[in-house]
């Protein structure tokens, strides 16, 4: 079997939480959750780690990210996100802070990952569960079936404290036909509302939604390579400091054009992420539950 390797997205400057996220601690030990991601992942057999990162938060990253060899027994490498390296004939925009999105983030691993692997945010905590799904579908040659994701009901996923973006799924016999992504996505009472440019519509709680949890093949790298400059293309000179290129639009595009099958493997799980610094006290209590129960050492 080859060597698989989580991909952890860690490249965001965290706007709406005010900080670098990926580094905050999270417990009373003071474990982030990409340590609770890296842990998790070395005990369902995942033996290497690689960050997705910018330039500009490397070193404070290292000196977190380095350890993981000796503590977890996994390998760590880095891939770069940077938004002014971009594809000849183009420039990045006056101004521009914001990364190009989580499908560029895939086309920066190009030269670093050659094996299948798994993606998630450095700022999401999915748990060893999802965690070993997904590991178990990477591990087994399925033919035909080079992707996956881990979806999650929508009302599961939500935030407290504002408002969040989610890939609203629909899925047939198991398999994923489209993604949309939905921005804006909020509870009211027992309704959930999301913005669309044509107004606010309502959502379904129940409905199965993407929190960046996939499994795929090295291909899917080149794809979102390839498709990176026809992004630019279409968006830079509309909306040049915000324009994101979203994996969900990269996998409903190959979907349509039949060029990919998404196998869907359900989690009735509880995501737990910090979009919000006020999220913060809530996941705290959270993982105090799971270590209280034996689920992590309290000094892992």
């Amino acid at each position: 079997m080859e060597n698989l390797a989580l991909v952890i997205m860690a490249a965001g400057r965290g706007s709406r939480f005010g900080g670098l996220k990926q580094l905050e601690p999270v417990d009373s030990y003071g474990h982030r959750i990409i340590d609770y991601s890296v842990y998790d992942a070395a005990r369902v057999g995942f033996d290497r780690v690689v960050f997705v990162i910018n330039r500009e938060i490397e070193a404070d990253f290292r000196k977190v990210s380095d350890t993981y060899p000796e503590k977890y027994g996994i390998s760590v490498d880095y891939a770069y996100q940077e938004i002014d390296i971009l594809p000849d004939g183009f420039t990045c925009p006056a101004g521009r802070i914001k990364p190009w999105g989580t499908a560029h983030a895939v086309a920066c691993l190009k030269g670093i990952v050659n094996t299948p692997f798994a993606l998630i945010n450095a700022d999401d905590f999915y748990g060893r569960e999802a965690l070993s799904s997904i590991f178990s579908f990477l591990s087994q040659n399925r033919a035909g079936q080079p992707c996956a994701m881990v979806g999650y009901r929508l009302e599961n996923t939500l935030s407290k404290n504002g408002k969040v973006s989610r890939g609203v799924c629909n899925i047939k016999e198991g398999f994923l036909t489209e993604i949309c992504e939905r921005t804006g996505i909020v509870r009211e009472g027992n309704d959930v509302f999301c913005d669309t440019p044509s107004g606010r519509i309502m959502l379904d709680p129940a409905a199965t939604v993407s929190v960046n949890l996939w499994g795929f093949t090295p291909n899917i790298i080149d794809e979102c390579e390839r498709r990176f400059t026809r992004f630019l293309d279409e968006n830079i000179a509309s909306d040049p400091l915000c324009c994101e290129f979203y994996l969900p639009t990269v996998i409903s595009r190959l979907i349509g054009e039949g060029s990919a099958t998404v196998q869907v493997l359900s989690c009735e799980g509880i995501w737990q992420g910090i979009t919000y610094r006020a999220d913060r006290k809530g996941l705290s209590a959270f993982l105090s539950t799971l270590t209280e129960s034996g689920e992590y050492p309290r000094g892992f």
